[in-house]
């Protein structure tokens, strides 16, 4: 997917508030600061039991402070196929949008807009996902605390 496709070329499920809500993501998919990467291994930093998650985002990582990492686990238990890896994007995008909300309403949300997106949407998203994995793990800087899920 290229990082410059027009607004208006990004499918429409015919909601406003979930067409507006999925202009949001997509905004943010294509700013040059935003990095994807599917990362095996992830585990809850914050956790002392280092619990496997599905997710994680880092909004502070980067020299410049302004660059937003985000981490998806293709492991199969944490996310069985691809459709749950956009599930997992879709969580970790909506802690992007709406910074302040809970993760409880973040949850809420996900589940919403994972039944509210059309296909094309779902399609459209996982086309920003990256097919290969890394094997670098996300480094914890300066007591800065990633969102995960």
């Amino acid at each position: 997917m290229s990082r410059h496709t027009k607004l208006t070329h990004i499918p429409r499920s015919g909601h406003p508030v979930i067409d507006w809500i999925f202009g949001q993501f997509v905004q943010v998919l294509t700013r040059e600061t935003t990095i994807i990467r599917r990362t095996r291994r992830l585990t809850n930093p914050d956790d002392p039991h280092r619990r496997v998650i599905r997710g994680l985002m880092d909004p502070l990582a980067g020299p410049s402070g302004r660059t937003i990492h985000i981490f998806i686990n293709p492991a199969k238990d944490a996310n069985r196929d691809r459709d749950e890896e956009v599930e997992t994007l879709i969580h970790e995008l909506a802690h992007v949008v709406m910074e302040r909300a809970l993760e409880r309403d973040i949850l809420r949300l996900e589940r919403t807009l994972a039944k509210e997106f059309t296909v094309h949407q779902r399609r459209f998203l996982k086309a920003f996902l990256p097919r290969h994995t890394v094997k670098r793990y996300p480094m914890v800087r300066g007591g800065v605390r990633p969102v995960s899920l």
